[in-house]
Parts: structure tokens; C-alpha cells; sequence
């Protein structure tokens, strides 16, 4: 159910916390999702150093100026929650909320039967009188809201110390959030009360949360420890009764300043964990933790991100970055949209490239194949070539027959014995294993000859002989070569 917001200062990669209570300064630097931190000097020019390195600057409006509070509409749907989430607000503060500056975080949708402690008691449009154990779904959302003049007043006493915050944050969500970032606060039980105190001299802050979920920040006098047990009690809903409230646990995180022996933190923190028993965690680097934490929500995302520096009161400096970042973005968008068109159009250009080739090709070949042009295309020139081919392999067939290696050896025998002979060819017509001899000899006697020398070769061969006429016969001899088998 945590909710996801954007960093208060996305545009930076270094940010400034300052704690000006406590006068601590961080100077951060964003490396990823890791955030390193060096202390600085008190001493030091914020605003000047900032300038130079054209870094962020976050400060905090104080717990008592600022509220914070749940807002939840009985919606299944974000989108109209959020149109209701500033009259719920509204009901829920002490002055109008035109006269105030005010942020919402990302909503948290919860289904039917999910717990939030943190919740109003009574959601508009429920007649249930807990929200625990609802059955229908709702949207909540954590407001934070100052008036605007209160906001003014803050943003002058900073400037009189020589800051000019780009984000100005809640510090009673700053010092929840910065806890389940750098300690085990979440217990098993998601309704486990957790309890952050961060000290000061003149001071303290209290920071109420059921399992990871904030519900209430308080500033607290460390002289009087009992103002903290109706806080405990209100945010334990358990009946009003010291004995039965001290027997809730507590898990308690202590930072600021004062917790050494014999200091008034530590004499704080020894009474109330005695009135309310619980684990007890001392913060690391306890006196810059509300600075990290500034640092930290201007750096990075997660839960519950506010920044009541805004509307009319916005820094032109951080208004003026955040939008060279959205035209940054843009124009990263629009160059990569180009080179994904520039690539789209390069491979239909190389694609239609390489058919034009292919068809060159194709249509090439086709003409050679078929021995002259074919306008045809596609599967009809492929017909057209298919039955050209089909035709001359029928003209062909006899020349084809002629040239067959049987054909060739059986002609070289017939010629080679007729060459022996004083034998005048006319005519010879071959073909497999056949041959007819037209033609004339001196003589019946070479006729005879040739057909026997022919025999002996292994062809049967007829001869027919004609008239004699002025000394030569003509005649005609068929021949067959015999079979083997036979």
C-alpha cells in the first residue's frame, strides 16, 4: 500500500538540507539510488554555494505551522478521489483552504478489508464508524497543507539567514519517511506503533506512525514528559486509561541533539520508555538527521513527497530548472521519436532496395531462360517460362536422342567399318541403337561386305539393293544393334 511520489527537486543530482533549528547543514549528492552525505559548517553561504553549483536547497516548514493529515474518499476509482481530495481536506482544517498552499501524495487504493489505523474515523459516505475491516474499496492520500501567509513568514525568516529554498517540505513527514529509509521501522504487525522523536534545545518534534504508514507529527516541551501520553493514547485508540495505554508497546527512534547521559533528551527518553515499554533505536549521525532528510526528499522519490513552496510563492530558480528538464525530456523524446521514424523510413528505403534487385535479378535470369523478353510478372512469368520450356524440350526431344552417349558410340562403330569399305554415303540416319545407310558401292560384293563387317560389330543389318547403272549399285541397309540379353 506505499505510495511513490517524484523528488521535491528532480532536476538536482546535489541538494543542501537545512536544518536551521538546529543549525545543521547537509550538502548531498544523488549517485543512483544511493545518497552520500558530508556535514557542513554552519558558517556556510547556502544560497551562494547552491548558485555555484547549481544545486538544490530544501528547508523545512516546522511541525504546529504545517498540518498533515489522511484524507480518504469511498471510490473505487483514483481519478475521482482526487477531485474530492481537497474538500475532505477542507473539512479537516482549521482555516479555508483557499487561504492555504497544500499537496497531496500518490494515492493508495484499498481493497476491501485492508487496515489503515491512520485513517479518519469516520470515511464521508461510509456509516461505519472504524475504517478497519472496510467492505468497500476507497483512495487515500496523505495532505499537507500551511497557510499562505504562514508560508511567507517562513520563507522571510529563511531568507533573513541567507537561504532561498528551492523545496520548502513538511518536517513531520520528512522525519517519517527518512526513518523507513534508514531503519527497520516497519515491524510484523502492519498496526505496530512506531514513534520517532527528534530533539532540540528548545524543543522537540514527535512523529506518530502505524507500521510504515504516518499518522500524526507533534511538537512536544522536553520538560514535560506526560504531554506525550495523549498523543500515544489518541493514536492507540485504546480507552482513556493510563494503565490500560501504557500496556501498548512502542518501538521508539530517537535523533536531534540532547540524548547524552544527564542531558534533558536523554532524561526524556528514560521517563517515557518507561511509561511506554517498547524497542528503542538511537538514530545514526542523530544531529543532522532532519537535514538528511530534506536532502534526501529533494534527491530522490518515495513516499509522501511535499513541497509547500509552490503556486505564487514558487522558486523562479527551481520553476525555471524543472522546465529546461521537461524540455530536456522532451527533446530527448522528440530525438528518439526521429530516429525511430529515420529508421523506419531507412529500412522500407533498403528494404524496397533490395526487391528492386531481387526483381532485376529475377527478371534477368527469366529472359535469358526463356531467350526473350517476358513483361509478365510474379507467378505469370514463371507460367510463361514453364510452358516455353515445356515446348522446347518437345522440339528438342529428337536432337536430345540424337546426342545421347549410346546413340554417339554406337555412330563412331558404324562409321569406322564404313570408312574400311569403298562405300559412298547419301544419307545416314541415326538414333538409339538404329541406323539407315543410303548410299552406293562399286560393286554387290562391298554391299555384302559392309553388312558383314557391320554383324561382326553386332548390328543385324537388311540390305536392299538397287539398280546397277554405269558401274555402281546403290542400295539401302538397315542396321539394329543387337541387345545384350539377346
Amino acid at each position: 500500500m506505499s505510495a511513490v511520489s517524484k523528488p521535491t527537486a528532480a532536476w538536482a543530482r546535489t541538494c543542501y538540507g537545512v536544518d536551521d533549528a538546529s543549525g545543521c547543514v547537509v550538502r548531498a549528492e544523488r549517485n543512483g539510488r544511493r545518497v552520500n552525505y558530508e556535514v557542513m559548517s554552519p558558517s556556510l553561504s547556502v544560497t551562494a554555494k547552491s548558485t555555484e553549483e547549481g544545486a538544490a536547497v530544501a528547508a523545512a516548514m516546522p511541525v504546529g505551522v504545517g498540518i498533515a493529515a489522511w484524507v480518504a474518499a469511498p471510490f473505487a476509482s483514483i481519478s475521482k478521489a482526487q477531485k474530492v481530495f481537497p474538500t475532505l481536506l477542507d473539512i479537516q482544517l482549521p482555516f479555508p483552504l483557499e487561504d492555504c498552499l497544500s499537496s497531496f501524495s500518490e494515492p493508495i487504493r484499498l481493497s476491501p478489508g485492508d487496515t489503515m489505523p491512520m485513517l479518519p474515523r469516520a470515511i464521508p459516505g461510509e456509516q461505519k464508524e472504524e475504517p478497519a475491516g472496510r467492505t468497500n474499496p476507497c483512495v487515500a492520500s496523505l495532505a499537507v497543507a500551511a497557510r499562505t501567509t504562514d508560508v511567507e513568514r517562513r520563507l522571510a525568516e529563511l531568507d533573513g539567514m541567507g537561504v532561498d529554498p528551492h523545496a520548502l517540505d513538511y518536517e513531520g513527514v520528512a522525519l517519517w519517511t527518512q526513518a523507513l529509509r534508514e531503519q527497520d521501522v516497519v515491524s510484523a504487525a502492519d498496526t505496530a506503533m512506531n514513534v520517532v522523536m527528534f530533539l532540540r534545545s528548545a524543543g522537540a518534534v514527535m512523529v506518530i506512525g502505524r507500521g510504515e504508514h504516518f499518522c500524526s507529527a507533534h511538537r512536544i516541551r522536553i520538560e514535560d514528559p506526560s504531554s506525550l501520553d495523549r498523543f500515544l493514547r489518541a493514536q492507540s485508540r485504546q480507552p482513556h486509561s493510563d494503565a490500560e495505554a501504557t500496556t501498548l508497546p512502542v518501538n521508539w527512534f530517537w535523533g536531534g541533539t540532547g540524548l547524552a547521559v544527564g542531558e534533558k533528551g536523554a532524561m526524556l527518553r528514560s521517563e517515557v520508555e518507561e511509561r511506554w515499554p517498547g524497542s528503542s533505536t538511537t538514530l545514526d549521525t542523530p544531529d543532522s538527521f532532519l537535514a538528511r532528510a530534506l536532502a534526501t526528499r529533494a534527491l530522490l522519490p518515495g513516499p509522501s513527497r511535499t513541497n509547500l513552496r509552490s503556486g505564487p510563492l514558487a522558486h523562479m530558480g527551481a520553476q525555471s530548472r524543472t522546465e529546461q528538464a521537461r524540455i530536456r525530456t522532451a527533446g530527448l523524446l522528440l530525438l528518439a521519436g526521429m530516429l525511430l521514424c529515420g529508421s523506419a523510413a531507412w529500412w522500407e528505403s533498403s528494404m524496397a532496395s533490395h526487391l528492386g534487385r531481387f526483381e532485376r535479378a529475377f527478371r534477368s535470369r527469366l529472359d535469358r531462360l526463356v531467350g526473350y523478353p517476358v513483361r509478365a510478372k510474379g507467378a505469370n512469368a514463371l507460367l510463361i517460362a514453364d510452358r516455353e520450356l515445356a515446348e522446347r524440350s518437345e522440339r528438342l526431344a529428337p536432337l536430345a536422342a540424337a546426342l545421347e552417349s549410346t546413340v554417339v558410340t554406337d555412330l563412331q562403330h558404324v562409321l569406322v567399318t564404313i570408312g574400311r569399305h569403298d562405300v559412298r554415303i547419301e544419307r545416314l540416319d541415326a538414333s538409339s541403337g538404329t541406323f539407315s545407310i543410303r548410299g552406293s558401292v562399286s560393286s554387290v560384293a562391298h554391299a555384302q561386305t559392309l553388312r558383314d563387317s557391320l554383324a561382326a560389330s553386332g548390328y543385324q543389318g537388311d540390305l536392299t539393293l538397287g539398280d546397277e547403272a554405269d558401274g555402281v549399285t546403290r542400295f539401302v541397309l538397315d542396321v539394329v544393334r543387337e541387345s545384350p540379353d539377346e
